[in-house]
C-alpha cells in the first residue's frame, strides 16, 4: 500500500485514495479480475491508473471514445507518464510508431479502441509487449443490456485468450445489476472480485421542475445557487439558443456542442474551467474527461432518454463534496413525446440500407472494395441526395457503426503533427543552404523533442507568434520543407469522417443483427419509460434514481423537492389536527385558519379520512373520529 500511496501522490499530488479506491488499487494489482463500479466523480481512472504503474509493466487500456482517450493521454504525459493512444485518426506510420515504442517498453500505458483488438497488426505486435493489467474504461460497452452497448466490445474476450494471466479491472459508472453479471460473463472473469461503490450522493439534491417557461425556471434556479454551471440541452440549436439568452439577461455563458470548430471549443471548455464564464450550454458531447469541482448546479433543459445519461451528467455537479444541484426543467407535452423520441434513433431498415448505399456512392467505392477507407462525412450533402432527414442519416450511421459495419469520428479534433523523415545530417546540409528556412527548423527542434523519432504535436499558434509570422506563412514553409523530403506533416483536423470496416457489399445483404436494433429498441423504450416515471412521480428523486441501479433500500434524500413538499404536507396534517381537536369546522374555515388553500388542504383531509383519523359530518364539517 506504500508504493501505491507513493505513486499516488508523485503523479497526482493526493496524500490518500478516495473510499473503495484503494480496494480496487490493490484487488487489480493482487492479479484478481476485478469490476468497479463508482458513480460519476468517483475516480474511476485512478483506480487502473495507479496500479498499472506499480506493475512496472505496460497497461493497456481499452476506451471507447477518441476524446476520452486523448484527453486521459495528454492528462498522463502532462504528470510525467509516458502514455499514447491509437485509434482512427492517425496515420499507419504514427500507428506503427506507437506499436513499437510499446513493444520496447517505452510506454506505460497505451490506450486502443475496442475495434483496434481485432486487427491482425495489432495481434502480431502483442506477442511482442509485456502487459501487466488489462484496463477496460466504460465497461458497460461491452453488455448488450448497457446503454451504450458495442459489439465491437466483444473481442476483448480474444484478447484475454491471447495474454492469459493478465488480469482485467473493468470500470464504469453506471450498471445494472444485470449489466454486471454480463461483463462479468463477457470478459470471462475467473473468480474475479466486485468492488460496488454506492451511487447515493448526500450533498446533490435532485429536483424537477414541470414548467412552460424553462427559461425563466433556468434563471431562477442560476440565481439561487451561483457559481458554475453546466446546462444541458438536446440539441445543438438549443445550446446557442439558451445561451444567447442568458447573455441577453446578463449572465455570461458559452455554447459547447460536437459541430463547434477545435479552437472555439477548447478555449470555451478551458473559460469555463476557469470561471471566466461561468455557465457552459452544452450537449451530451460535453462532460467526458472534464473534473471541475465546484459545479454548483447541473441543469437539463432536455429530458434525457437513459436514466443513466441523466444520472452522469447529473452527477457533475459538487464533486466537491459541498452542496449542488441537479434540476431536470420539462413540461407535460415534452415527456409525452418521449416515447417518439425514442422511436426516432432507429429509423426503418430499408432507410439504413439507403444512407450505406449513398454514403459508398458519394465516394465512388465500388461493390468488393473500400475495406479501411476513410471518407469525409458531410451529412447535409447526403440529405440533399437522398432526401432522408438528417436526423435518419445520423442514428442510421450510429446503427451501421454498432454493427460494425462503418466506424464514425464525430469531429473529434487532432492537433497538427509533424515528424522529420531524414537524418541530422541532411538537415543540416539544408539549413545551411535554405537560410530563409533555418529559423523555422532551429525552433521546431528547440521547442520540440523526439522529432526524429516520432510524429509530435505542434502547437501552430506558438509557433507562428514566435516567429512573427501568421499561420498562413507558417504552413507555407512547412509545406516547403515536406516538399523538399525534409518532414512529413499532418495538418490539425477536426472534419468527421466515416471508414468502412468491410469492402463494400450489395445493401440488400446488409445485415443488422437484432443485438443492435430490435433488442436495442425495446431496451431503448424501458429506459425512456422510466425517465418519464421519474419526470412525474411523486416519490423522493434519489431514492427513485438509485432503484434503477439495484440500491432497493435506499433511504429517502430528506432535501429534494418531493422530500420537501412530503415534510410540509405532514406538518400540515399535525395542524389540522390541532385545529380540529378544538372544534369541528369545514374546508373553508379550516383554509382560513390554517392559511392555506382549499386545493391542497383537501387531499390532505382526504388522507386523514382514509386512515380513520377523521370524519366528515352530514354539515360538511370535519371533526377528529
Amino acid at each position: 500500500m506504500k508504493e501505491a500511496k507513493d505513486i499516488l501522490k508523485k503523479y497526482w499530488g493526493y496524500d490518500g485514495f478516495r473510499p473503495m479506491q484503494e480496494d480496487i488499487v490493490l484487488s487489480a494489482f493482487g492479479g484478481n479480475d476485478t469490476l468497479a463500479l463508482l458513480p460519476t466523480g468517483g475516480g474511476k481512472s485512478i483506480c487502473f491508473q495507479v496500479p498499472g504503474l506499480m506493475t512496472g509493466k505496460l497497461t493497456l487500456v481499452v476506451s471507447p471514445l477518441i476524446a476520452l482517450m486523448k484527453d486521459q493521454v495528454e492528462n498522463l504525459v502532462e504528470r510525467g507518464v509516458r502514455a499514447a493512444a491509437i485509434h482512427s485518426l492517425l496515420k499507419p506510420r504514427e500507428i506503427d510508431q506507437i506499436f513499437e515504442s510499446a513493444a520496447k517498453a517505452e510506454l506505460d500505458f497505451l490506450y486502443l479502441s475496442p475495434e483496434r483488438l481485432g486487427t491482425v497488426l495489432f495481434k502480431e505486435r502483442l506477442k511482442r509487449m509485456k502487459l501487466g493489467l488489462i484496463a477496460i474504461d466504460e465497461a458497460h460497452c461491452i453488455s448488450q443490456w448497457g446503454h451504450d452497448f458495442r459489439p465491437s466490445y466483444r473481442k476483448i474476450s480474444e484478447l484475454r485468450e491471447l495474454v492469459p494471466g493478465v488480469p482485467v479491472l473493468a470500470l464504469t459508472a453506471s450498471a445494472t445489476e444485470k449489466v454486471r453479471d454480463d461483463i462479468e460473463a463477457q470478459l470471462v472473469f475467473k473468480d474475479g472480485k466486485r468492488f460496488i461503490g454506492s451511487y447515493r450522493r448526500a450533498n446533490l439534491i435532485y429536483s424537477v421542475a414541470m414548467v412552460d417557461d424553462k427559461l425563466g425556471k433556468l434563471v431562477d434556479a442560476i440565481k439561487s445557487t451561483g457559481g458554475s454551471t453546466v446546462v444541458y440541452a438536446g440539441t445543438r440549436k438549443r445550446t446557442v439558443e439558451f445561451s444567447k439568452h442568458l447573455n441577453e439577461l446578463g449572465f455570461r455563458s458559452l455554447p459547447y456542442h460536437a459541430g463547434l470548430k477545435a479552437d472555439f471549443k477548447s478555449k470555451t471548455q478551458s473559460d469555463w474551467i476557469k470561471g471566466v464564464f461561468p455557465i457552459i450550454v452544452a450537449t451530451n458531447a460535453f462532460g467526458m474527461g472534464i473534473d471541475k469541482p465546484d459545479v454548483r448546479l447541473v441543469a437539463h433543459v432536455d429530458v434525457p432518454l437513459e436514466p443513466e445519461s441523466y444520472f452522469q451528467e447529473a452527477g457533475r455537479a459538487g464533486r466537491d463534496g459541498e452542496q449542488a444541484h441537479a434540476l431536470l426543467i420539462c413540461n407535460k407535452r415534452e415527456v409525452e413525446a418521449l416515447i417518439d423520441k425514442a422511436e426516432e434513433r432507429f429509423p426503418d431498415k430499408k432507410i439504413i440500407r439507403q444512407v450505406y448505399r449513398a454514403c459508398c456512392n458519394e465516394h465512388q467505392i465500388a461493390l468488393g472494395a473500400g475495406k479501411e477507407v476513410e471518407l469525409g462525412l458531410d451529412i447535409p450533402k447526403l440529405f440533399k441526395s437522398t432526401g432522408i432527414s438528417v436526423l435518419d442519416i445520423y442514428h442510421s450511421l450510429k446503427i451501421l457503426e454498432l454493427a460494425s459495419i462503418l466506424r464514425l469520428s464525430e469531429g473529434v479534433h487532432q492537433a497538427s503533427r509533424i515528424f522529420f523523415n531524414c537524418s541530422r545530417e541532411a538537415l543540416y546540409d539544408f539549413q545551411i543552404r535554405n537560410p530563409k528556412l533555418d529559423p523555422i527548423i532551429k525552433i521546431l527542434l528547440r521547442n520540440y523533442g523526439g522529432l526524429f523519432d516520432v510524429y509530435t504535436r505542434i502547437d501552430e499558434y506558438r509557433l507562428s507568434t514566435s516567429l512573427r509570422i501568421n499561420r498562413d506563412e507558417l504552413r507555407s514553409q512547412i509545406a516547403q520543407l515536406s516538399k523538399n523530403g525534409l518532414v512529413d506533416f499532418v495538418p490539425a483536423n477536426d472534419d468527421p469522417t466515416l471508414t468502412l470496416l468491410e469492402d463494400r457489399i450489395d445493401e440488400k445483404f446488409l445485415r443488422i443483427p437484432p443485438e443492435v436494433y430490435e433488442d436495442r429498441r425495446e431496451i431503448a423504450f424501458s429506459r425512456v419509460k422510466f425517465m418519464m416515471e421519474y419526470a412525474v412521480k411523486k416519490q423522493c428523486h434519489s431514492q427513485f434514481l438509485l432503484s434503477y441501479f439495484g440500491e432497493m433500500d435506499s433511504p429517502k434524500c430528506g432535501h429534494c423537492d418531493v422530500c420537501i413538499q412530503d415534510a410540509r404536507g405532514n406538518n400540515n396534517e399535525q395542524n389540522v389536527l390541532q385545529v380540529l381537536e378544538e372544534e369541528a369546522q369545514d374546508l373553508q374555515q379550516l383554509a382560513q385558519t390554517l392559511k392555506t388553500d382549499e386545493y391542497s388542504l383537501i387531499s390532505q383531509l382526504r388522507d386523514l379520512e382514509d386512515q380513520g383519523i377523521i370524519v366528515r359530518e352530514e354539515n360538511g364539517k370535519w371533526k377528529l373520529n
